[in-house]
């Protein structure tokens, strides 16, 4: 199901994150992601994340798959950001290892993420900004965010 945004009549998207429900918001910041949008991107995020915190709890499986994605912007906002990313992994990791079957899909993927981050880090440390330049406009492909249920 594909949700549409409704424009205000200034040409501007008209939206109240508080209002607006889980599957508007995930669509809106898959939308500003895929754009490369990465700021607008994490607000909409961080609004379904706590969205999804206070209808499913903090350890439910979508709660684990937002986190993943939330990592992934942050991977995209630069290397001041990777801590936090690399904690947005790692919880979703651990959430996702303890709720989902043995081998899934989401866990893969998360798990992948993380270690790809580690090892930027690790290789990178922030100081050489060419490689970090090249590597971000890389890492569309590299990280990758899941494709979210709808509610």
């Amino acid at each position: 199901m594909k949700f549409t945004k409704r424009r205000n009549t200034s040409n501007s998207t008209s939206i109240h994150l508080k209002t607006a429900g889980v599957p508007l918001l995930l669509s809106l910041a898959e939308e500003k992601a895929s754009e490369g949008k990465w700021e607008e991107s994490l607000l909409f995020y961080n609004e379904t994340l706590r969205q999804q915190r206070e209808r499913y709890g903090y350890m439910h499986p979508k709660v684990a798959r937002t986190l993943n994605d939330v990592g992934v912007v942050m991977t995209n906002l630069g290397p001041e950001y990777r801590v936090t990313a690399l904690s947005a992994f790692r919880d979703a990791l651990l959430m996702q290892r303890r709720l989902l079957p043995k081998g899934d899909r989401e866990t893969a993927i998360t798990a992948k993420n993380m270690t790809m981050l580690m090892e930027l880090m690790t290789q990178n440390n922030g100081h050489n900004h060419n490689i970090d330049n090249n590597r971000k406009r890389r890492s569309r492909n590299m990280f990758r965010r899941s494709k979210n249920d709808v509610v």
